[in-house]
């Protein structure tokens, strides 16, 4: 008998037989610069992704989707899964991100540095090809990385692995001659009978690739977890809702939308969807780590396409806290934009539009008890919006209050730029505290190409020419031009104006605000069923708001074309919802500050500042007393001559 020593033993005895995660927490330790939690990787910080692991060693799983929030440690996952196949299973494999610089990015801080670090590879890292966009390793590892919009990266080769990530974002939008970006990824794979593609996401809208996706697999898995109080296993939601056939629970706290942060913090809790208790942010995390992946529906014998849902509440990071959560909700609240992004980056669910058939009923179902003409007195600012047209200028003035709630106090249609100028630059609106409040910003259309009823030059040009003449004055006054296709904010100043489109020169004052109104009105329409609920944040209407506005205000409704929703025009008048686009503009953070930078209402006067009428006033009230050619057809009146409503007393 052989006695052999602790050291040959441990040299003779076969390798240890690590599964995916034992490997991963074994080998993988992540840098301070790509980590908020650096060391050796621990998959007990995301448990969740244990279910993933299961189905990716499943050998009938072809297909592998996941759904997923920002920020909870699947990027990196992803990472992991590659450094683990050039050690264990190494072969021709394909990572793919969103964009180049992403690309280059991950490459450059993870992926390379993570497989150099693997101890068991060290004696084949010498004659290892490494290279910028790709690794290649003798044991038979090749590995690009790529973008999903360069068509030669994804076209170029066979795989029997590949990972792609935000597939939601553009560059996977890219036709070429081979098809989508998916297509060719998986054209690829054909060559190999064992071939894994696998596919994550933020979603983005309800027609989104991860979305659209999830929907098409033969089953789909959410991370149940016990109840502290009563055990009961179940999927963790923001709000109740039902998910396959199992009610959920949902988050909690007192002040609803208007809580303060010391609120939140003490009071937020998961409460149970069976017995009601209520869960801590500690309490939760716990049950996380005990939770196990639950199908929505039986899972059919070998299925081949499996997806996942994750939301930040399953997160152990400090993103997956309660108060957070409910903190990043109510902020959220302020516009379209911020509500989608956390309903996407956070619950991991698709942005629905929701096309709202906006009738003449219940826009004017958003009236309140506050008469024409007259300001709140809890208002912070006035701005105006006047769209101007072949014939006349229509125009609206809405009041604003510090939570961005909004009155309609005034519209209509005036047919002279004195008229305009008394509206912009007099004496104000008379305010319920007994009060005159004046302009703070006023927004005037320089679109449109044909030329005004008298004029001998276009109507830009006649705008931008009248905007020079009366710049300097009390009011912020800019041109406005609607952008159609989407911007990276609402509202982008442009450079001064330099000459009109004419070849005029300017003295460079003249700036124009290019917004995109897409934006804008999906905004708007937000706020007007704000509005029918009586809530914060609402548009709001006078009493006496009449059918004529609420037919311009509907006068465009949201459509589902090609895969995308776009605001369609459907009736001939939508100027005033022009000008609902305009007051939102002019109070958006991206239009120097908007309104979060006024603390005090502006532009106040006493009544005894106005004991003389200041002279463009008069021209209003005593036409008579210049000559001027008979006024053309006014639409808002539907007669000719008419003597408007909206001209002020």
């Amino acid at each position: 008998m052989v006695n052999w020593s602790l050291e040959e033993r441990a040299a003779l005895a076969p390798s240890e037989r690590l599964g995916i995660a034992q490997w991963i927490e074994k080998n993988r330790v992540l840098s301070k610069s790509v980590a908020a939690e650096p060391g050796p990787k621990l998959i007990s910080r995301t448990p969740y992704l244990r279910m993933v692991l299961d189905a990716y060693e499943d050998p009938w799983v072809r297909e592998i989707w996941i759904e997923k929030s920002a920020q909870i440690g699947i990027t990196d996952f992803l990472v992991d899964l590659a450094c683990h196949s050039a050690a264990c299973d190494p072969g021709p494999m394909g990572l793919f991100l969103a964009d180049q610089l992403t690309a280059e990015k991950v490459f450059l801080d993870r992926l390379s540095p993570g497989i150099k670090g693997i101890e068991s590879l060290e004696p084949i890292m010498r004659s290892a090809s490494i290279t910028q966009k790709e690794i290649k390793l003798e044991n038979g590892f090749n590995m690009p990385i790529g973008w999903a919009s360069s068509i030669a990266m994804t076209a170029s080769r066979p795989m029997r692995r590949a990972f792609c990530d935000e597939i939601n974002k553009p560059g996977y939008l890219v036709i070429g001659q081979e098809g989508s970006t998916l297509g060719r990824i998986k054209e690829r794979l054909e060559t190999f009978p064992n071939s894994l593609l696998l596919c994550l996401s933020t979603p983005t809208i309800d027609t989104g690739l991860i979305t659209k996706a999830l929907e098409a697999c033969e089953v789909v898995y959410d991370w149940h977890v016990p109840c502290p109080h009563c055990g009961l296993y179940q999927p963790l939601r923001f709000s109740p809702s039902i998910v396959g056939a199992v009610q959920t629970g949902g988050v909690v706290w007192e002040g609803g939308g208007s809580a303060r942060r010391d609120q939140v913090e003490k009071t937020a809790r998961y409460q149970c969807a069976g017995c009601g208790g209520l869960w801590t942010t500690a309490e939760k995390n716990n049950a996380v780590g005990q939770g196990m992946g639950i199908p929505r529906a039986p899972r059919p014998d070998r299925a081949r396409k499996i997806g996942f849902h994750l939301n930040r509440l399953v997160s152990l990071f400090p993103g997956g806290r309660l108060d957070d959560l409910v903190l990043s909700w109510i902020n959220a609240q302020k516009t379209v934009e911020d509500l989608q992004n956390f309903i996407n980056s956070a619950l991991a669910e698709p942005w629905v539009y929701i096309v709202d058939d906006f009738t003449e009923e219940s826009i004017l179902s958003t009236r309140v008890d506050i008469a024409p003409r007259v300001v709140p007195e809890e208002a912070l600012v006035l701005t105006i919006a006047v769209d101007v047209q072949k014939h006349g200028f229509w125009f609206s003035v809405r009041a604003w209050l510090s939570d961005t709630t909004s009155y309609l106090i005034d519209y209509g249609y005036l047919v002279h730029w004195d008229q305009i100028e008394s509206l912009i630059f007099g004496n104000g609106y008379l305010r319920t505290d007994g009060k005159y409040q004046q302009i703070w910003r006023a927004l005037v259309d320089v679109g449109g190409g044909t030329a005004r009823e008298g004029s001998e030059v276009s109507a830009p040009e006649e705008t931008i020419l009248w905007l020079q003449s009366q710049q300097r004055r009390h009011v912020m006054l800019l041109g406005y031009r609607g952008s159609p296709t989407p911007m990276p904010q609402k509202v982008s100043i442009g450079s001064p104006l330099m000459k009109t489109p004419g070849g005029k020169k300017l003295s460079g004052s003249l700036r124009i605000a290019r917004v995109d109104t897409g934006k804008c009105k999906d905004e708007f329409h937000r706020r007007l069923e704000k509005a029918r609920e009586q809530k914060p944040m609402g548009a709001y209407l006078h009493r006496e708001v009449d059918s004529d506005y609420a037919n311009q205000i509907a006068a465009e409704k949201k459509k589902l074309i090609k895969g995308e929703h776009i605001w369609c025009q459907v009736k001939a008048d939508n100027h005033l919802l022009d000008c609902e686009v305009m007051h939102l503009a002019a109070v958006d953070i991206s239009f120097f500050g908007g309104i979060s930078r006024i603390t005090k209402p502006f532009g106040l006067h006493s009544p005894a500042s106005l004991a003389v009428e200041n002279e463009f006033t008069q021209k209003i009230e005593e036409p008579q007393k210049k000559e001027q050619p008979t006024p053309p057809l006014n639409p808002y009146l539907k007669k000719p001559g008419g003597k408007n409503p909206y001209t002020r007393k």
